[in-house]
């Protein structure tokens, strides 16, 4: 399958077409893929973690306006944590997509890594 069709591929299991397939791209791309964190998706991750921390957070103030802080927080971590994340990429089919040095994907892909593409 052709890195296009990858991508198209990508696109269909997400359910959204994108403007910019670069970024869509980048965003399953591991340093070890590149030799580079230039050109992986860790900044990328960076602004996702931001975004879903926002996300998750207004979903749970709104869904529970009687909770407190710190169980708004607990909530919201174990929502956000490296096994919910890694499990929700490994039932999208996230791990197919992964690029990665060869090493890496002979193996299966970590938990880390799905944590950090999703």
């Amino acid at each position: 399958m052709s890195q296009n069709d990858d991508i198209k591929q990508l696109e269909k299991v997400l359910g959204y077409k994108f403007r910019n397939t670069k970024l869509l791209e980048l965003s399953v791309t591991h340093a070890s893929y590149t030799r580079s964190h230039k050109n992986s998706y860790q900044r990328l991750e960076f602004l996702g973690d931001a975004v879903i921390s926002l996300v998750v957070a207004e979903f749970l103030v709104k869904k529970f306006p009687d909770l407190d802080e710190g169980e708004l927080t607990n909530i919201r971590q174990q929502m956000i944590s490296q096994t919910s994340l890694a499990n929700a990429a490994k039932i999208l089919g996230l791990d197919k997509f992964v690029r990665a040095d060869v090493k890496i994907t002979k193996r299966n892909i970590s938990d880390s890594i799905l944590c950090d593409i999703f």
